[in-house]
C-alpha cells in the first residue's frame, strides 16, 4: 500500500488504482469529469468495461451529474448495480444497431481498425444533432495505435493475418518470446502499421471523411484521444476544450517520455 504521505506530496487523489499495468481509464478520471462538465450529457456510453473499475466510477459520477450510463461489453461481468446504469451484454455493433442517440462516448473495446472505425461512424450517424458530440478513445498510442488487436478471433475476416501466443517489444516491430505477451487472451496483427491497421489509423481515416471533427492525444497510459465535433459545440464549449488541449500540448513531450519509461519498466517486469 502506498503511504498517505506519498499520496500527499504527489497530490494523489481518488479515484486511484495502484497496479503495475495502468489499463483502466480510471487513470483519466479527471479528464473524463472535466469533459462531462463541459458537455453536460444526458447519457454516457462506455464501450468495453473490462473489470468494471471505470464503470462503477462513472455510475457514481452519473448520480451526481445527472446522466444515465450505458455499459456495453459481450463479456460484461456482474459489477455493482446502480439506478442510473443499463448493461448491454453484447458487441458494440449489436448495441449500435439499436440506434440510441449517444453524444458522450468512451471507446475502450476491441482495439482493431475495422471495429473502431465502425463505432466512430455509427456513433456519429446516430447522434442527437442538436447537442454536442464527444468521444474519448483509449489505446491510440503504442502498441495498438498501428497494430490491430482482436479479443474474438471468430469475428476476424482473415484470421491468417493474426497471431496469438507471442510477444511484442519496444525495440523493434517483430515478435519475441518474452515481452508484452498476448497469450490466449487476444490475437494481434502479424504486420505493424500500414493501411487499415490500428486504433489511431481508424481515427485518422474517420477524420479524413468527417473533417468537422477534431481531436488531440494524451500520450500516457497507452494513449487517449479526445474527439469532438466542431460544428455542434458552443463557443463556451470550444473555449474550454482549447484550454485542455493547450495544457496537454504543453506537457505532451514530458508525458511521452514518462510513458516510454513506464513501458520499458513494465516490459522488463
Amino acid at each position: 500500500m502506498i503511504s498517505e504521505e506519498v499520496k500527499k506530496i504527489l497530490n494523489i487523489k481518488d479515484p486511484f488504482i495502484d497496479e503495475y499495468n495502468l489499463t483502466s481509464l480510471i487513470t483519466f478520471s479527471c479528464i473524463i469529469e472535466n469533459f462531462i462538465d463541459i458537455f453536460k450529457p444526458d447519457n454516457v456510453t462506455e464501450i468495453g468495461c473490462e473489470r468494471g473499475i471505470t464503470t462503477n466510477y462513472l455510475s457514481k459520477l452519473g448520480l451526481k451529474k445527472n446522466f444515465n450510463l450505458y455499459c456495453v461489453d459481450p463479456c460484461l461481468e456482474n459489477n455493482k448495480k446502480f439506478a442510473n446504469k443499463s448493461n448491454y451484454k453484447e458487441t458494440s455493433y449489436e448495441f449500435l444497431k439499436r440506434k440510441k442517440q449517444c453524444n458522450f462516448i468512451i471507446i475502450d473495446g476491441d482495439h482493431n481498425y475495422e471495429t473502431v472505425l465502425m463505432e466512430l461512424q455509427m456513433f456519429h450517424k446516430n447522434r442527437d444533432k442538436s447537442k454536442g458530440f464527444f468521444i474519448l478513445m483509449h489505446d491510440v498510442c503504442w502498441p495498438w495505435g498501428r497494430r490491430d488487436l482482436y479479443y474474438d478471433l471468430s469475428n476476424v475476416k482473415n484470421a491468417k493475418k493474426n497471431i496469438t501466443n507471442t510477444s511484442i517489444v519496444l525495440e523493434h516491430e517483430n515478435f519475441e518470446k518474452a515481452g508484452f505477451d498476448s497469450g490466449r487472451t487476444y490475437s494481434m496483427a502479424k504486420v505493424y502499421g500500414g493501411p487499415e491497421n490500428g486504433v489511431l489509423t481508424a481515427l485518422e481515416d474517420f477524420k479524413k471523411n468527417t473533417p468537422e471533427i477534431d481531436f488531440f492525444i494524451i500520450p500516457s497510459c497507452y494513449g487517449v484521444a479526445c474527439v469532438w465535433l466542431k460544428d455542434s459545440t458552443t463557443e463556451t464549449q470550444k473555449r474550454e476544450i482549447i484550454k485542455i488541449k493547450d495544457s496537454i500540448n504543453f506537457l505532451s513531450k514530458t508525458l511521452s517520455k514518462i510513458e516510454i519509461n513506464r513501458l520499458r519498466l513494465y516490459q522488463g517486469l
